[in-house]
């Protein structure tokens, strides 16, 4: 009884914080819609009101309320769709199977997707199979086919192996087609197993009556029993392999990373392929206009399985060489694409080249193109420096998708700068005409605007504040963008807001409602917090940034009283923020850079004597204030700390031996001694310096700084401490990937923490972090 009281209260104070929600959100994010309050329809209200009744277990009025949100003409689209779904969990058998079947019959194949789950476990097989029969193989969803297919064998329906097939061929694998290969091998061994005792029983006919012949009556010598009857070997059954199963195994294999198996396979495949444009066209055909009609999938796994499986390199790259002359330009991209692959593994780089640009010419659409000209300046990289650069300026520019080329620059930026070669870096970005992402193009144009200005970079034309100001025009890491503001020392505050929160043209503030805003802004009306995320996540493309933010609002009121709802909060408006290119406001930022437990981080600062803004930064960034969340590795609440570290701290701190790891105060008084400890024992007390032990260890970074200062040595140039050269062009030249990432976020988050809720420049927290005071 308490337990129900307490849900009620719960409830009951929700509801309360979504009224209040609702009334602040209709005030709050007015400049970013059209003014005007959403008339929510009574098909609509139907829907949440079923809702809510369904979570009294009043489930008859809720069914009732329900269909009548189904079954309206004006209920919006997406409630409709959500009401025919919520129907198919609630009621007798009976009326679960009626719902799943108008939920299949109204709607898309998602939809059917959740009818086919409740039909399966009610065992109406040949209701799926009826409402199935109109969808497509190789575009619905895994799981629908799967189901469907699951029916087929539960019905033992003959279309079974062609559709089987055809799923297999044509998409790429995934572990749903392997749960099936098992059923299909044992579903073809018990084929086997019934031709077996078919043979054998028409064997034992055809024996008896070879007796019957031969007997007159007297008992038969045994010797005289035939080894054949009728034509048939004793013991032996014709169970040739066909077409359609040599191709299942390849796939099979190659998904098992079983590359031996499946290039041992290949040639008969190719050979199989080749049979088939004979049989269709002809022997005597001309074969440059007849191509082998390979399927996308199957091409590509034959590539990998040459790339992988090969013992032989030189013959496998050779078959691919004639495989793509046996095809149509747009297949032989897979061809060309993996004996690039081969020719490179094997360091034949001319070759390799060339198949490469063969790839990229016969790509018929961009994300190919974009593969295969990311696998060859990788591949340059590997060979030469110089050669990549020079492939650099002819392909760059016609680089399709900038972000799929980001690694590729990050790791050409760690090299050239660990390497010393400062000017080659400045090139990159003035030169070469590379088509960058925006994250990308402000690194690259900060970093250079920073080789300028220490002289380790020479450009007559151009000035380091030009880069600098190259950084703010581009929606790029915020990092970047603070450090500009930095080295640019740019104090105005209309001009940092602009900058930071890019707002939009004046006129231009308003935007559509999203189809899905309707259900999300529901939710945070009647009270279903627990709905949101998950709605969110499917639906953020169809969602208006101010329904995304109105529900970022709610979860976080709600986890006032909820914690559970801070992170879910968060996630929502960073991401949301994240896709935009400006038109932010403070209180958007307020919600992608919240204060979750001020009190106990105010505390933990005060006795530390560190910065809250530096520990809102490190705990939002390890942890995303997800107070219960453990890493891969170990590391464990809201700062993340490792079970040895923390129990170094809990000695420090005396907490004794039942100290809570996971309770907010004690980690986030632990993480803070942590690292007011680390800051006191780097070189310099750089708190850079001290983040970067946080993530990557003390011993490192120490060693890092003795290797920098060793090679800036070299260059007999003005000397910065500790390490030579600057902290910021340190930070690029740090080994780890994940540590100069770590940087960058601490660094980003604390400056804007201090510029939203302290009004302090941005600049001065870059300054008093990255750098020696």
């Amino acid at each position: 009884m308490a337990k129900i009281l307490l849900r009620k209260q719960k409830k009951n104070a929700l509801l309360a914080l979504a009224a209040l929600f609702m009334m602040h959100a209709a005030l709050s994010f007015a400049s970013c819609g059209s003014g005007k309050a959403d008339a929510r329809n009574k098909s609509d209200e139907a829907f949440f009101a079923g809702l809510q009744a369904a979570d009294e277990d009043e489930i008859t009025k809720a069914i009732t309320l329900l269909v009548q949100a189904r079954d309206s003409k004006d209920t919006t689209p997406i409630i409709a769709k959500r009401s025919a779904e919520t129907l198919v969990l609630l009621g007798n058998i009976t009326q679960k199977n009626q719902a799943a079947q108008i939920l299949a019959e109204r709607f898309g194949d998602e939809q059917k997707l959740i009818a086919a789950r409740e039909l399966f476990r009610q065992e109406e097989f040949a209701t799926i199979l009826l409402l199935t029969d109109s969808i497509s193989i190789k575009d619905a969803p895994n799981e629908l086919v799967k189901i469907r297919l699951d029916s087929m064998l539960e019905k033992n329906d003959s279309r079974f192996d062609k559709e089987y097939f055809d799923w297999i061929v044509s998409r790429p694998m995934t572990a749903e087609h392997m749960q099936f290969y098992s059923k299909y091998i044992a579903r073809k061994m018990d084929e086997f197993k019934e031709k077996q005792q078919e043979a054998l029983e028409k064997f034992v006919v055809e024996f008896k009556q070879k007796i019957a012949e031969q007997n007159d009556g007297s008992e038969m010598d045994k010797s005289t029993i035939p080894e054949t009857v009728g034509g048939l070997e004793i013991g032996k059954i014709d169970f040739s392999v066909t077409d359609e199963q040599m191709l299942i195994d390849l796939r099979a294999n190659v998904f098992r990373k079983k590359y031996k198996e499946a290039y041992a396979s290949a040639h008969g495949i190719i050979e199989m392929y080749e049979r088939r444009r004979i049989d269709e066209h002809g022997l005597d055909a001309d074969f440059t206009k007849f191509h082998l009609e390979i399927e996308e999938q199957v091409l590509s796994d034959i590539g990998k399985a040459a790339l992988y499986g090969a013992d032989n390199f030189g013959e496998a790259a050779t078959i691919l060489d004639s495989l793509a002359l046996n095809l149509s330009e747009e297949k032989s991209f897979y061809a060309h694409f993996y004996a690039a692959r081969i020719y490179e593994k094997t360091k034949k780089w001319k070759k390799a080249e060339d198949r490469y640009l063969a790839a990229m010419e016969s790509a018929a659409d961009e994300q190919k193109f974009d593969n295969a000209l990311w696998y060859m300046l990788s591949s340059k990289m590997k060979n030469s420096k110089g050669e990549f650069m020079k492939s650099l300026g002819k392909f760059g520019k016609h680089i399709k998708n900038p972000e799929y080329f980001d690694d590729i620059f990050e790791s050409l930026a760690l090299t050239l700068l660990s390497d010393g070669d400062y000017q080659d870096f400045y090139d990159v970005w003035k030169n070469s005409g590379a088509h960058f992402s925006d994250g990308e193009a402000a690194r690259f144009a900060y970093i250079s605007g920073r080789l300028l200005e220490e002289k380790l970079a020479h450009d007559d034309s151009a000035t380091a504040d030009d880069a600098y100001r190259a950084v703010l025009e581009k929606n790029g890491d915020m990092y970047y963008k603070v450090c500009a503001i930095e080295r640019l020392n740019i104090t105005d505050e209309e001009e940092l807001s602009r900058i930071l929160l890019r707002p939009s043209p004046a006129g231009t503030e308003s935007e559509p409602a999203g189809k899905a805003d309707a259900l999300l802004d529901g939710y945070a009306e009647f009270g279903f917090p627990q709905r949101v995320y998950a709605e969110w996540l499917l639906n953020r493309d169809s969602l208006s940034v101010k329904s995304s933010m109105n529900a970022s609002r709610f979860l976080f009121n709600c986890g006032l009283h909820a914690p559970e709802y801070d992170t879910q909060s968060l996630r929502i408006a960073s991401r949301t923020v994240a896709a935009l290119d400006g038109g932010f406001t403070k209180e958007m930022m307020e919600l992608v850079y919240p204060r979750f437990f001020s009190g106990e981080i105010a505390e933990a600062c005060a006795e530390n004597k560190i910065e809250q803004r530096l520990l809102f930064a490190l705990v939002r960034t390890e942890s995303f204030f997800d107070s219960s969340i453990t890493s891969v590795a170990g590391a464990t609440g809201l700062t993340q700390l490792m079970e040895s570290t923390a129990g170094d701290e809990a000695r420090k701190l005396k907490l004794g031996d039942d100290y809570d790891i996971l309770d907010p105060k004690t980690n986030l008084r632990m993480g803070a001694h942590y690292l007011a400890s680390l800051i006191s024992r780097v070189d310099g007390n750089i708190p850079v310096l001290a983040l970067f032990a946080y993530n990557g260890g003390l011993t490192n970074v120490r060693k890092w700084i003795k290797s920098s200062k060793k090679s800036w040595a070299k260059l007999k140039k003005l000397s910065h401490e500790p390490a030579g050269i600057s902290m910021d062009l340190f930070l690029e030249t740090v080994p780890f990937s994940e540590t100069r990432g770590y940087g960058r976020k601490l660094v980003a988050a604390a400056a804007m923490y201090g510029w939203i809720y302290e009004g302090r420049n941005p600049g001065d927290t870059v300054r008093e972090i990255l750098y020696a005071q």
